[in-house]
């Protein structure tokens, strides 16, 4: 059963006769129609809606009526194409959770493509992440936040995303301009010559320090309960996120650390993780 970005909703008929629409052209009997409708409807919180028509709908109703029609024909794959895109920021947050229990009730496999990574690290078991028509990395939203294949794939998964920085790898430290912080590469890292990469750090991992990468205070971000702050490091656009508002003001340098084992090493040439 398929959900596209637009509903595709026929708006001569009302919400029952939608939703129950791929069983009438099977040839199901009335009875069993009603009540598969019913059913359908309980599932996803329309059954009050069901004599209306879509244009008397909101769009998260549409939505939720479009999934009751897929949801009838007891399918053993759904396949959801977008199917969040036409609402807006609040509806689509409080759907996304509903869709995601929707599945787990149903316990039936869902195919779902969307461009917001934030959709699919909050709904997927696991993600296949495309690129130029290419699967780049599969695996758990877990395991690619946690190891990103590529520089690619790190910048685009995480809000706020990746920060990545041009850097020589040598004997265990990474050197970025003059300043040189060490790392941790694995059994056979310390020993490798000196190689150009491409550090990446999340910006929960940066931290302000009395030494390390100079960065000059852009603006800070104040959200309440969290802050981002925004940084110009060797002249490359980076984040730091910091549980309460930082002791610093724009235009201010400071200099920014991280423990060894959250930095993310990636070849500057293939873009390929080390």
């Amino acid at each position: 059963a398929m959900v596209f970005q637009s509903y595709a909703l026929y708006p001569h008929m009302s919400v029952a006769q939608n939703i129950g629409f791929p069983l009438k052209m099977i040839g199901t009997p009335a009875a069993q129609i009603a009540q598969a409708v019913r059913d359908a409807a309980d599932r996803v919180a329309i059954a009050h809606l069901l004599d209306r028509k879509p244009g008397q709908l909101s769009g998260g109703q549409q939505q939720r009526c479009a999934l009751a029609r897929a949801i009838v024909r007891q399918p053993r794959l759904f396949l959801l194409d977008e199917p969040l895109s036409n609402l807006d920021a609040k509806l689509r947050l409080e759907t996304r959770a509903e869709l995601r229990k929707l599945q787990r009730s149903l316990n039936v496999t869902g195919v779902y493509v969307t461009h917001d990574q934030e959709e699919a690290m909050t709904i997927a078991d696991r993600m296949a992440v495309f690129m130029e028509g290419r699967i780049v990395q599969v695996g758990t939203p877990h395991e690619i936040f946690r190891k990103p294949a590529t520089a690619t794939v790190a910048a685009f998964i995480g809000t706020p995303p990746m920060n990545l920085l041009p850097a020589v790898l040598e004997r265990g430290h990474v050197r970025i301009g003059d300043a040189t912080l060490p790392v941790e590469t694995g059994t056979d890292g310390a020993d490798r010559a000196p190689a150009d990469v491409t550090l990446g750090v999340r910006p929960g991992d940066l931290r302000l320090a009395a030494s390390g990468i100079p960065a000059r205070v852009d603006f800070v971000e104040d959200f309440g309960d969290s802050s981002i702050v925004n940084l110009d490091a060797a002249g490359h656009r980076g984040k730091l996120r910091a549980g309460e508002l930082p002791l610093v003001r724009e235009g201010e340098n400071v200099h920014l650390a991280f423990d060894p084992r959250a930095a993310h090493l990636f070849d500057r040439a293939t873009g390929n993780r080390i």
